[in-house]
């Protein structure tokens, strides 16, 4: 594992005074910005905070309502916001999936925790899910394109995967956004899905997202 790289302190300094940009790259899926704001390291897009802003504030309001333990699935490791909140709680085992493996070299640089109980994994979620044969007492979803969810979240098909790998009386978290008329017309159409397939569930409204809690 790479050392993770601190700002300096000029460079903290002066980001209270505007955003300092540490890296930018463009991978294979998304551009991806390292900033620091107000003197903490932030994963931003154009569009949307990924990890250690509103992102990792609106998550650690909703884990606090669920109370993850045990052994998680976190499909969307991004830059480690949600592995970074749950060491307040008891968990045994974390397995994180992430499509970019440039995203989570920008994690090893920049936000990397050292804690033996996480497995990162490269790969495609959907594809995981549906190889996988593991359970899980919590699976927690933070997948986005910018502020929008990948198509094939929101089908019937990826939430039968998703519940076959989660253990009686476990729970899985989607993070959604409400931003533009998009945003709201996909979360609509989840809202629609978990309804016709008669899953037990329940939402949360925090900030800009809703979360949807599915209990098995």
């Amino acid at each position: 594992m790479q050392t993770r790289k601190i700002p300096n302190k000029l460079q903290r300094l002066l980001s209270y005074v505007f955003p300092i940009t540490l890296l930018k790259r463009k991978t294979k899926f998304q551009e991806i910005y390292v900033q620091l704001v107000e003197g903490k390291i932030q994963l931003n897009t154009n569009k949307a905070n990924y990890s250690f802003g509103e992102n990792h504030e609106a998550w650690e309001k909703i884990l606090k309502i669920v109370k993850p333990s045990d052994n998680i699935l976190i499909l969307g490791f991004g830059g480690g916001t949600i592995a970074t909140l749950l060491s307040n709680y008891n968990i045994k085992k974390i397995t994180g999936i992430e499509i970019d493996a440039e995203l989570l070299e920008i994690y090893n640089k920049y936000f990397s925790i050292k804690d033996e109980n996480i497995k990162i994994i490269t790969a495609d979620a959907f594809k995981f899910v549906k190889d996988d044969n593991n359970y899980y007492d919590f699976i927690l979803i933070d997948l986005f394109f910018e502020i929008y969810l990948p198509e094939e979240l929101i089908t019937e098909n990826f939430l039968n995967n998703l519940m076959s790998l989660l253990r009686k009386g476990g729970k899985i978290v989607v993070n959604t956004l409400i931003l533009d008329k998009k945003s709201r017309k996909q979360n609509y159409e989840f809202r629609k899905l978990l309804s016709e397939i008669n899953l037990s569930w329940e939402s949360y409204y925090i900030d800009k997202h809703e979360f949807f809690v599915l209990t098995k």
